[in-house]
């Protein structure tokens, strides 16, 4: 009898261990995915200067750019996918910005002049492996220290920023 409650014991744990293992390595590989999850909580009308990306259930992604008052930069970029982007809204666009989509559905371009106002796209995207965001600034590639991701304002590694979707293993981000 003791011999038989020992086996449960050990057969128990060894299944809680391989548990606790299996979730430890799922949340490792899913962790730079959340990155990008939530507003950031940095972004307020008039904050520092730069661009705000972020995916929030159930919008979707959203890109918002912003000026402290009396500062003027024009953001201009592409967003990629090997989707198709759906459900584009423009957010307080005015009349010099814009947003546009190519033919083939997976080419979304913006020019925003953003000055203390905001400026932005919600969108989202049916299919694919994920989106290439690549934002210039005044003409130059916009400096990584000014782009802000998820609801921890995390910096991407360099621009242009690759995003994956959580249940793609193929794809290689470059989140920190």
């Amino acid at each position: 009898m003791k011999d038989g409650g020992i086996g449960v014991k050990r057969v128990s744990l060894s299944i809680a261990m391989a548990f606790g293992l299996a979730l430890l390595v799922t949340v490792s590989v899913f962790a730079s995915q959340d990155r990008i999850e939530g507003r950031p909580l940095s972004f307020r009308t008039g904050s520092r200067a730069g661009a705000y990306f972020w995916h929030d259930n159930p919008v979707g992604l959203s890109l918002r750019t912003t000026d402290q008052i009396g500062v003027h930069h024009e953001y201009t970029g592409t967003i990629t996918t090997d989707g198709t982007f759906i459900n584009i809204s423009p957010i307080q666009l005015d009349p010099d910005d814009s947003v546009s989509l190519d033919g083939s559905g997976q080419i979304l371009s913006f020019d925003f002049h953003t000055f203390s106002g905001v400026d932005g796209v919600d969108f989202e995207i049916a299919g694919g492996t994920g989106q290439e965001l690549y934002i210039q600034w005044d003409g130059r590639d916009i400096p990584v220290a000014r782009v802000y991701l998820g609801r921890n304002s995390v910096h991407p590694l360099y621009d242009p920023m690759m995003f994956c979707r959580d249940d793609n293993d193929d794809c290689r981000g470059n989140l920190p």
